[in-house]
């Protein structure tokens, strides 16, 4: 009982009923896709902020609740949004809200509890393995689901939400101990690829925790599952998306895949328990865990700003890029904004943070601020491209946005032997320090933002 108690009180937090997303692009349809990923995204960045600020009276209980925001992120399932197609402008607007969506998030929550209870009473009375492995494999995925229609009936201030008698946690245990132990990362990704047939699939690497570091282990296992599927280079030219996530248990690491399609559905999902042997040498563990939790803890709340920042063909969701790799940066807000950008570099040797150059021919900190104008208000802006290089490693870039000058807010700096404005080499002082200098006052007239990129940089 406690825990419907909880969600409630969460609920009576929540305000915001109804969430409007953009999609841009001359086709139609992909424009449509765009818009459901930008919804997608707006809801996991409005709820985790709003979870963020009840850290304080709930204690710890929101770690995993917002781990699982944070891990969902631009997956979320969208039902009863209303689509509009500016033809004129190559835009489409989708709109989701409380009173034509919310009945639809609470019935999916009442079918999924009840699939899970039914698959519970038959656990109860098999003792046989290989039913059991299945049972609970349906219950995870059921478990999922239920996570992530449950994020969305949050946001829309619902107090109709089930509590569960199994978490996540539970499972995830109880498949370890029922799977085989696999003793060859070659062999393990044989086997999570035998679930997923079909073409144009996107691969991301599996993560471990909130951490979107791409760990050397999630890269040979990406690499390996390539080799059974029949994947595409980009998230821009799939059909459908593999989606990993890992724990680290004793002697053995617990892996699971997802395959979701373009309206963020779950279709089928796979895991797979792997020996310590099969990763030897290979390191499992995100080396920025503690910076990870301060950038996703106390997240500028966006208010009626958003903006977003990505790569204009790998997106912003589990990117890895490659020595030589060319990639555009591209900016978006749904009002006339001026930012900047902080960029921290989390390499094992190498740590800094640095403010990202936008106008090399500006003076001063002027050379640091961008300002989208009216004209590109909902639309792709591209701050150029630029090619990967070393040190390798873990960076993120943040960009924050105000809707009056912010000259006398950014951070001062010194130019270092590579060129780079460093503020600091302390990555997560710097995000406390910054935030807290940025942190909107109580102003109808002033309105900020933050938004945030993470990537894995790796040598050819």
């Amino acid at each position: 009982m406690r825990k419907v108690v909880l969600l409630l009180s969460f609920a009576l937090f929540l305000s915001a009923k109804t969430i409007t997303g953009f999609g841009y692009s001359d086709n139609e349809i992909e424009a449509r896709n765009n818009a459901l990923a930008d919804l997608s995204n707006q809801i996991s960045t409005e709820v985790l902020s709003e979870f963020n600020a009840l850290t304080t009276s709930f204690n710890g209980e929101l770690k995993s609740v917002k781990e699982k925001i944070v891990k969902t992120k631009s997956e979320l399932p969208i039902i009863g949004a209303k689509f509009t197609y500016k033809r004129d402008k190559n835009i489409v607007e989708a709109v989701l809200d409380s009173k034509s969506s919310l009945y639809l998030y609470e019935e999916n929550l009442k079918n999924l509890s009840n699939e899970i209870n039914k698959s519970l009473e038959l656990i109860n009375n098999t003792s046989d393995k290989t039913k059991l492995y299945e049972l609970y494999t349906n219950i995870q995925l059921n478990l999922e689901l239920f996570d992530k229609y449950k994020i969305v009936a949050l946001l829309l201030e619902s107090k109709k939400i089930p509590a569960l008698s199994i978490s996540s946690n539970d499972v995830v245990l109880k498949l370890s101990e029922l799977s085989k132990l696999i003793e060859s990362i070659n062999l393990a990704a044989n086997i999570i690829a035998k679930s997923f047939t079909g073409e144009d699939i996107f691969i991301y690497p599996p993560k471990n925790g909130i951490s979107a570091e791409i760990t050397p282990f999630a890269k040979v296992f990406k690499q390996e599952l390539s080799k059974y599927i029949n994947d595409v280079h980009t998230p821009i030219e799939a059909k459908y998306f593999l989606s990993g996530n890992y724990e680290i248990l004793d002697n053995k690491i617990f892996l699971q895949y997802t395959l979701i399609d373009k309206e963020n559905k779950i279709i089928k999902q796979n895991s797979v328990s792997i020996s310590n042997k099969a990763y030897k040498g290979l390191r499992v563990k995100p080396l920025s865990i503690s910076f990870d939790e301060e950038i996703h803890s106390d997240f500028l709340k966006t208010s009626d700003l958003k903006i977003d920042i990505s790569f204009k063909n790998q997106g912003s969701k589990d990117v890895l890029l490659y020595e030589e790799d060319m990639v555009d940066l591209i900016v978006r807000s749904n009002k006339p904004i001026y930012f900047y950008l902080i960029g921290h570099i989390l390499h094992e040797d190498v740590k800094s943070s640095y403010l990202v150059e936008l106008q090399p021919d500006a003076f001063g900190k002027d050379k640091f601020i961008y300002r989208l104008g009216g004209s590109d208000v909902n639309l792709p802006v591209s701050l150029g491209e630029f090619e990967i290089s070393e040190p390798f490693g873990f960076e993120s870039i943040q960009m924050f946005a105000s809707t009056k000058p912010i000259k006398d807010e950014i951070p001062n700096c010194n130019v270092d032997e590579h060129g780079l404005c460093v503020i600091g080499d302390n990555p997560k002082m710097i995000v406390t320090k910054t935030r807290a200098l940025v942190r909107p006052k109580k102003s109808k007239e002033v309105l900020k933002a933050e938004a945030l990129l993470e990537y894995t940089t790796v040598k050819k």
